[in-house]
């Protein structure tokens, strides 16, 4: 009996995907399964003695005919398709949603990134305008030190050239003829007690 019991799902299983694809069905419903199911179940018990295992065609054919109504009344092929489509157009929103917060918060951070960057750009640029107006004071101080040597060294050579017998004391002099007087008064006073220094070590 188990044995018939099974053959017989089988052949229900078998039957009703015969009549989806015959009737244009997109699915065999539940509904039908459990009815066939009944009816096999039913048709086995009335024909036990019988040795086929083959349900009753012309039963099954009439409950299943009933479950595609009931189906339709319930929830019909284009329920079920906007059904679908609302869940997929709300995974689709909060797939969307979840990346423009992430790209927002990527954005905020290259915004940042960018603002410190130009910062330190506008500090570096400032460095290196303060480095070139300092190179440039260096050379035109160094361009005074050198004319200054020149100088120098010209004075220096219109000495040696010269007579070697000017008084050294002649070439400082002062700007009043009062601190000229003050400054040989000096010299001399210098002088003198130089004099007595080296007469009383004598």
């Amino acid at each position: 009996m188990k044995q018939i019991h099974e053959k017989n799902e089988n052949y229900s299983s078998l039957f009703v995907s015969f009549l989806a694809v015959a009737t244009g069905a997109p699915f065999a419903p539940p509904i039908c399964r459990s009815l066939i199911s009944t009816a096999v179940i039913r048709g086995s018990r009335d024909d036990s003695q019988a040795s086929s295992s083959v349900p009753d065609f012309k039963r099954l054919t009439e409950d299943i005919s009933v479950a595609p109504r009931t189906l339709t009344h319930t929830l019909n092929e284009e329920q079920l398709r906007l059904s679908v489509l609302t869940a997929v157009v709300d995974q689709v929103r909060r797939v969307q949603k979840e990346l423009i917060y992430q790209h927002q918060d990527d954005l905020q951070a290259i915004r940042q990134t960018q603002t410190g960057l130009f910062s330190g750009g506008q500090k570096i640029q400032e460095m290196i305008n303060k480095m070139q107006q300092e190179k440039d004071r260096v050379c035109t101080e160094m361009e005074s030190v050198k004319r200054k040597i020149r100088d120098l060294e010209e004075t220096s050579e219109k000495l040696r050239k010269s007579d070697s017998n000017f008084i050294i004391d002649e070439v400082f002099d002062t700007t009043a003829p009062l601190y000229r007087q003050l400054v040989v008064s000096f010299a001399e006073e210098q002088a003198i007690e130089d004099a007595i220094y080296y007469l009383g070590e004598a």
